[in-house]
């Protein structure tokens, strides 16, 4: 298990679409891990069980962990998180070259 700064995706199998994104900056396997066992998530999330494939990124401090979870939540809009979006920030934080691991 890592214990680096990152963020992760659940992006549904058959349609492609990002149902969550989230971040931790201990160890990203722990948390995922939490989402699956059900904790940590409400219970609109069971229908996706065993439907998505994860994603990882491992980013190099929890600023931008913080700055880059926001703005993907804002971008794509995924159905089991909450857009957080400051206006006027959206365009000011752009997220090209994230190194995506399933």
């Amino acid at each position: 298990m890592n214990k680096e700064h990152g963020i992760y995706k659940f992006v549904e199998k058959e349609s492609g679409r990002i149902v969550y994104i989230g971040k931790s900056n201990s160890s990203i396997d722990n948390r995922i891990i939490a989402h699956l066992s059900g904790r940590g998530l409400d219970e609109k999330f069971r229908k996706y069980k065993g439907k998505c494939d994860i994603f990882t990124a491992i980013l190099p401090n929890s600023v931008e962990t913080d700055l880059i979870e926001r703005a993907l939540i804002n971008e794509f809009k995924p159905e089991l998180n909450v857009v957080d979006n400051l206006p006027g920030t959206s365009n000011l934080i752009r997220v090209d070259n994230i190194e995506w691991k399933i």
